[in-house]
């Protein structure tokens, strides 16, 4: 009875207080509010510029050097956001309340979404925290923050993937409370129906929002009855809302120690819990996969939602370029899905992780001795090399899916070029003589071109049994195996609609190799992507292959080849440069520990190289060397040396792009159709065998 009548008036003076302050919004905005179907959906429209703006909030500390990293990023990206600079410096008003800037209060308010960096709050009596006060200020009732692993950043937790959604502006930082008698203080944990119905029925939109059967509420309502029950029995009734999706709670320590011990579990579920709950859990979660640094977070709001990285303002390297933008640029890729912007975000998000995963361009705190801006140019590099490229997989959220630049005109040229230079044609008739059941072409060119002077029609390729049978057995989408360029001992090029592919593996040569089970699963562990009409000096072949090629990893996309004289060269656009990674068809990448045991699969006919050998591995011609379905000009003395010669070094290195050339041990088969200037130097060796199934019949014009 004493502790009953102690403490009953201060409460009530709380409460009365609390219903006429602006900090209880809880209490004095919530009530009055019309619950819609759907909360907490963005519903900005672009200006007439045909972009949305945006309120950027920089922040104190090391705010503008991340920010600037974002705009940076964003302008490369080509992002429709006009960013709109705000202060939010705090001062005291009248009553002693830390307020912001009115203009700051306006931008938001027009704008409809802000995207902040860490702030400081100012040392003095009677400040209190800027980010509550931005979540009081414009009513942000949840706070989402999602935990995902993040490839190339090691932990000892390896698939964390939680969200977790945090009521925002009630429980025990109400900021109701006062001094009783010395030595006394009461805080009063403030729940109520309506704030609690808010913030779960946006759990269970947001759950289904991103595809997750599963809402559980954290609680201790065996502790707490009244204020955590309220909290719990409004969630089981919410729930009924939402048939399609599961419902269940769990105690606040159990969550604790289940997602220390094994956080997996929690992969395909929305965690939603209450203030002070959902504050302590989300750090720990942030701390499963790296730390503050990595993990986003949002503020969503009935009007306006609040992006913002939730570490701190870390004076001490402010002005250094040390700082870690990542948890900025993920919070803003979080505000463009919000915003409905989902196809910009995927490309963002899919440049960072790529640069992550590589591990070269990284920031100090995470193990790297980048700087804040040589970490952004990374992620601008990995995007504009994205966006040349469509990559389509199995798994359309985990793979980016970019546009494909238009397809160039194919114009074929109506004679050889005066100087024999290196030259790729986009296309030339190829015949198959009885090809064998697993011939590995498809979607050959089935007439010569209008200027040839083979004027005749080709019958259609016949169906890739091997591929239709890998096909069926992986589900895999693989890539269409028309060959539309050179076939030598440095590369194997395949035509994708307007792009040529390279299978390419360790050693010197950058030859393709072959696999016994390739017909079985057509398997790429690399594919090197150059550009459509490029020409490529083989002396910059040469060059590159003296490098060292294992830096590629899943993700990078590559060609080795760099213009010195790109007039010279003919080469219309790089779309990659050296050292970054490529996306395995099967969605992995070959260990250099497992060369031996895992080479590259590739359908049987093409080449395999090793040191001066080539070789067909597959096929009745095992033992023979081949340059199958390729293209090769063969340029000054190295055409006379190439044919005279029976030593296989000799003849690898004569071989250059241009004219069509077989190699089958220690002869060759040179086929020329109308071709005036080499009929003197043409020898054609005695041991040709007509009408082999895998020995096709190559044109020249």
């Amino acid at each position: 009875m004493l502790a009953a009548r102690s403490f009953a008036a201060p409460a009530r003076q709380c409460l009365r207080q609390a219903n006429r302050s602006r900090w209880a919004p809880a209490l004095s905005q919530v009530s009055a509010r019309t619950y819609a179907s759907e909360v907490a959906k963005f519903h900005g429209t672009k200006g007439s510029d045909g972009k949305y703006s945006v309120t950027l909030i920089e922040g104190d500390g090391i705010g503008p050097e991340i920010a600037q990293s974002v705009k940076d990023i964003y302008s490369a990206a080509n992002v429709p956001i006009k960013w709109e600079s705000v202060d939010v410096t705090p001062r005291l008003n009248e009553d002693g309340k830390t307020v912001i800037p009115d203009e700051s209060i306006a931008s938001v308010k027009k704008n409809l979404v802000a995207l902040k960096g860490p702030l400081a709050t100012p040392i003095g009596k009677g400040h209190v925290s800027l980010n509550l006060t931005l979540r009081r200020t414009f009513n942000l009732f949840a706070n989402v923050r999602p935990c995902r692993s993040i490839a190339g950043y090691k932990t000892p937790y390896d698939n964390v993937d939680t969200v977790l959604i945090r009521e925002n502006t009630e429980g025990e930082y109400s900021g109701i409370e006062h001094i009783v008698v010395d030595g006394v203080v009461q805080s009063i944990k403030l729940i109520t129906r309506e704030a609690s119905e808010r913030v779960l029925r946006y759990a269970f939109q947001h759950a289904r929002d991103i595809g997750r059967k599963k809402v559980r509420a954290v609680h201790k309502a065996t502790i707490m009855k009244m204020s955590d029950g309220l909290f719990l029995s409004t969630a089981r009734e919410i729930s009924k809302e939402f048939p399609d999706i599961e419902f269940d709670a769990e105690l606040l320590d159990n969550t604790c120690l289940k997602m220390v011990t094994d956080p997996v579990p929690y992969n395909d579920k929305v965690l939603v819990m209450p203030n002070l709950y959902g504050d302590i859990l989300s750090d720990m979660c942030a701390g499963l996969i790296g730390g503050l640094g990595l993990t986003p977070s949002g503020n969503i709001g009935d009007n306006c939602s609040i992006f913002e990285a939730v570490h701190g303002s870390a004076p001490d390297i402010a002005g250094k370029q040390l700082a870690n933008p990542t948890a900025l640029l993920l919070s803003s890729i979080m505000m463009l899905r919000h915003m409905g912007l989902t196809q910009e975000a995927s490309n963002i998000e899919q440049a960072i992780f790529k640069v992550l995963a590589e591990g070269k361009t990284i920031t100090g705190d995470l193990g790297g001795k980048a700087k804040t801006f040589e970490y952004a140019d990374a992620v601008i590099k990995a995007l504009n090399i994205a966006e040349q490229l469509r990559f389509a997989f199995d798994d359309p959220v985990a793979t980016p899916i970019f546009p494909m630049p238009p397809k160039p005109p194919i114009r074929f040229p109506t004679k050889p070029p005066a100087t024999p230079k290196q030259y790729v044609r986009p296309s030339l008739p190829i015949r198959l003589a009885n090809p064998g059941p697993r011939a590995p072409l498809r979607s050959l060119s089935t007439s010569a071109s209008p200027s040839s002077p083979v004027r005749r029609r080709l019958p259609p390729p016949p169906p890739l049994q091997w591929h239709e049978t890998s096909r069926a057995r992986t589900g895999r989408r693989y890539i269409k195996w028309g060959i539309n360029g050179v076939a030598t001992i440095c590369a194997m090029l395949f035509i994708r609609d307007n792009w040529f592919e390279i299978q390419h593996v360790r050693g010197s040569s950058m030859a393709p190799t072959l696999s016994p089970d390739a017909h079985e699963t057509g398997r790429e562990d690399y594919v090197i992507v150059i550009p459509y009409h490029a020409r490529i000096d083989y002396s910059t072949v040469l060059e590159a292959s003296k490098k060292e090629f294992w830096s590629v990893k899943r993700g990078d996309v590559v060609t080795f080849w760099k213009p010195h004289k790109p007039g010279e060269m003919g080469i219309k656009r790089i779309v990659a440069i050296e050292g970054d990674t490529v996306y395995p068809a099967r969605g992995y990448a070959l260990d250099p520990q497992v060369y031996e045991t895992r080479l590259k699969g590739l359908p049987d006919g093409l080449v395999d190289h090793d040191e001066d050998s080539i070789a067909a591995r597959d096929g009745p011609e095992v033992g023979k060397v081949v340059v199958p379905y390729g293209h090769v000009w063969l340029e000054g003395d190295n055409w006379r040396k190439s044919l005279d010669s029976n030593d296989f070094g000799p003849v690898s290195k004569g071989l250059i792009q241009g004219k069509a050339v077989m190699v089958w041990r220690d002869w060759w088969r040179l086929r020329e159709v109308g071709d005036e200037r080499n009929k003197g130097e043409k020898r054609m060796r005695s041991r040709v065998v007509e009408g082999r199934p895998d020995a096709p019949e190559l044109f020249l014009e």
